[in-house]
């Protein structure tokens, strides 16, 4: 068996703009932002360059995506 997945089948599978949507929906990051994480995630799976005005945002949101999976100390038992 291959694991040789086409991008659509990659996109499928992290749906991350989806992802970003329900993190909004929980309270976990501010809605203001979430235009901005879209369009960055957009562009990283293009590999396209990040402009400022996007980059700031994103950096926050993968901030924010660290420090619930590093910090939750639980995982680390």
């Amino acid at each position: 068996m291959s694991d040789n997945f086409t991008q659509e089948e990659l996109n499928e599978m992290h749906d991350w703009s989806g992802r970003a949507e329900q993190l909004v929906r929980l309270g976990m990051l501010p809605v203001n932002q979430l235009p901005y994480i879209k369009r960055a995630l957009v562009a990283i799976q293009k590999d396209a360059f990040l402009p400022l005005i996007i980059r700031r945002p994103f950096y926050a949101f993968i901030e924010e995506l660290l420090e619930l999976a590093m910090g939750e100390p639980s995982i680390y038992r």
